[in-house]
């Protein structure tokens, strides 16, 4: 998927679903093809405890949920080799206390992900993906993800928050630029300097691969370890 291809979020930050019930289950999954180089997921959820790791190789995606209080809707709107999948989640009673979510995916293909949640917290496990791009829409959200070293020419991840805490977890030896539009009310970037308006690891102009972080929102605790 190139730049022009992806789709991209412009709705509110603090993400609603809907109600409607139909189609709804605890479990929902997509068998991995062999071949599949590429893939798509947009994720649209409440408020919600939502935890993200791998996958057995058999299976491309899978979310569960473990409790009667929420359902998940799986749409695939794009071809065995390049599927563009859809997760919903449908919250039937506002109780975030309840409201856990499973997610896992395949390692081998090269992910676009979109992610528009509530008022949620967020553990999510990529360090065996490979990340081309990953946009974050949330409220007022606990953010706590951990990469592995960056696959693409520019792995770009995007974070658009609210009133939220955000911890990032890189490998000491990836490259990674930070540019931001937000105001942080508390800030640690160790193993990074100032260059023009970005910080900067000291390897990101020579470095084949790298990652790109940006940051927008307000009120927001942000801090990137190097592993």
């Amino acid at each position: 998927m190139t730049s022009t291809e992806r789709f991209s979020f412009s709705g509110p930050i603090n993400y609603n679903v809907s109600d409607d019930t139909l189609g709804a289950a605890p479990l929902v999954e997509i068998p991995f093809v062999e071949g599949t180089e590429q893939a798509s997921l947009e994720f649209n959820v409440g408020a919600s405890t939502i935890a993200l790791d791998s996958v057995p190789s058999t299976q491309l995606f899978k979310a569960s949920t473990p409790n009667a209080n929420v359902g998940l809707k799986l749409e695939n709107t794009g071809d065995s080799l390049s599927p563009h999948l859809e997760l919903t989640s449908v919250i039937k009673h506002n109780n975030n206390q309840q409201n856990k979510i499973q997610l896992a995916l395949h390692a081998s293909p090269l992910w676009n992900l979109i992610i528009n949640m509530g008022a949620s917290k967020f553990v999510a496990d990529f360090s065996k993906h490979k990340i081309e791009y990953l946009e974050i829409n949330a409220g007022a959200a606990s953010l706590d993800m951990t990469f592995g070293m960056p696959q693409t020419q520019e792995s770009i991840l995007e974070i658009n928050t609210a009133a939220s805490n955000c911890t990032i977890n890189i490998p000491k030896d990836a490259a990674c630029k930070l540019e931001m539009e937000s105001i942080l009310t508390s800030k640690k970037f160790d193993g990074f300097h100032k260059k023009e308006d970005a910080q900067q690891t000291d390897n990101f102009d020579t470095a084949e691969k790298k990652y790109i972080i940006k940051i927008t929102g307000a009120a927001n605790s942000l801090k990137i370890n190097r592993y």
